[in-house]
Parts: C-alpha cells; sequence; structure tokens
C-alpha cells in the first residue's frame, strides 16, 4: 500500500517508487513474512545485520531507507503506533574515492574520440564521454540534452532535464 500511495515530496513519483521497491527487495525477504504489527526492532536489526554480511554499508543504508519511510508512513495511516525504525543505528555512509586520474580521463578520451569514427554508436559514446568529463554531467542529464538546449554561437550548454524528468537538484543550470 505504500507504494501505491502519493508520495507529494518525491520529484517524479514512478521514479520514487521504482527505486523504493528495488531496495526494498532486498530487505522484505528478512522480514516480509511478519505482519506489520509483530515487525520489532530486533527483526530489523536482525536483517540488517544479515544484509550486511552480503552487502557494502551503502546499499544496506539503501535498503533501509524506503522501510523506514513506509513504517512513517503507517504510522500516519494508523496502522501501527509507532515506527520499530525508531533510532536504529544504520551502517557508516561511505564516500567513494574512485576518481579517474587526469591521465586516465585524457586516455579514456582519446580512445573514445579513437574509435567515434568506426560508427553511430561509437561516436555518440564519444560524445557522452566528452560531456561527462568536460563538463561533469550525469548519465541521465546526457540523455536528456536537446537540440534546443545548445546554444553554438554562445558557446553555451543548458541543463534543464534529466533523461525522464528534472536535473538532480531540481534547478535548470
Amino acid at each position: 500500500r505504500f507504494l501505491s500511495a502519493v508520495h507529494p515530496r518525491a520529484k517524479c513519483e514512478e521514479g520514487y517508487r521504482r527505486a523504493a521497491a528495488s531496495a526494498l527487495n532486498c530487505i522484505l525477504p528478512l522480514i516480509g513474512s511478519l505482519r506489520i504489527d509483530k515487525l520489532r526492532r530486533r527483526d530489523i536489526e536482525n536483517a540488517r545485520d544479515k544484509l550486511s554480511l552480503r552487502y557494502k554499508p551503502n546499499t544496506v543504508r539503501s535498503a533501509m531507507r524506503p522501510l523506514g519511510a513506509a513504517l512513517t508512513w503507517a504510522v500516519q495511516q494508523d496502522l501501527i503506533a509507532q515506527s520499530p525504525m525508531y533510532k536504529i543505528v544504520r551502517p557508516r555512509l561511505e564516500y567513494s574515492h574512485e576518481r579517474l586520474t587526469t591521465e586516465e580521463a585524457s586516455a579514456l578520451l582519446a580512445e573514445a574520440k579513437r574509435n567515434a569514427p568506426k560508427n553511430v554508436r561509437a561516436h555518440c559514446l564519444f560524445i557522452g564521454i566528452s560531456l561527462a568529463l568536460r563538463l561533469g554531467l550525469r548519465r541521465g542529464e546526457i540523455f536528456g540534452l536537446r537540440w534546443e538546449d545548445v546554444d553554438l554561437k554562445g558557446r553555451r550548454l543548458t541543463v534543464a532535464r534529466s533523461f525522464d524528468a528534472l536535473p538532480k537538484n531540481g534547478k535548470v543550470r
């Protein structure tokens, strides 16, 4: 019921539902057989600990986030009195420090450029890699570009949308 409910704070409700359903698929096999009114804090902690044996901390956090939202929604709907997720410690957020060095980025761009004349797909790949490396565009923003976003005379590119929604921060840039 939570997934089919209206989520007014979600930028794209359908995208939110897909992401939440995907994340819940990790944790629901561990707790999904329990009725919501029988779900206890220790059940969620046990599920978190089992997930931590199989997945990296950020994946476990991502699986727990929509569960917390669903349980908060259940409280708001008077299905349960209090969320058993209240004050459950989630795994520490890990930041990726993997970045291409200048040399690696140059080599990637050079290889993409070398392959570009071979076919349309290789040429499109070169353009995408170039936009990502040179302008810092995300994949969805690259796929969301339209000719109207390109000003060749002014040498300006406007990121007005992602592939199927607004850019990540919700603002045109």
